[in-house]
């Protein structure tokens, strides 16, 4: 399922992303929307265990995650907002750090 997601960091910057999560297994993709936000793209998603039934995703370009999408899905439905934090090694123009995510 694929998904349009808005990211805004701690200074109200946002960029959208298209997030593809695989229904079967573990993985998927993501793709930036907007360019020059952050350093990389696209490339795969891990998914994750988070707290309950909750299933965290990482962005990953160059075998390196740079964006965590916490709380993106509970009980195999995707969560229309959340949190989560975007790393340094990836930041351009948006502020490293907390961020909260929506779905548009």
């Amino acid at each position: 399922m694929r998904h349009t997601v808005e990211i805004a960091d701690s200074n109200g910057k946002t960029m959208q992303l298209s997030v593809s999560m695989n229904t079967i297994g573990m993985g998927g993709s993501w793709r930036a929307l907007d360019k020059g936000f952050i350093r990389h793209n696209s490339g795969p998603i891990d998914q994750f265990k988070g707290w309950g039934l909750t299933i965290n995703i990482d962005l990953v370009a160059d075998n390196h995650h740079g964006i965590t999408l916490s709380a993106f899905s509970s009980w195999g439905t995707v969560n229309d907002q959340g949190t989560g934090e975007l790393l340094q090694g990836w930041a351009v123009s948006l502020e490293p750090g907390p961020l909260e995510w929506s779905i548009v």
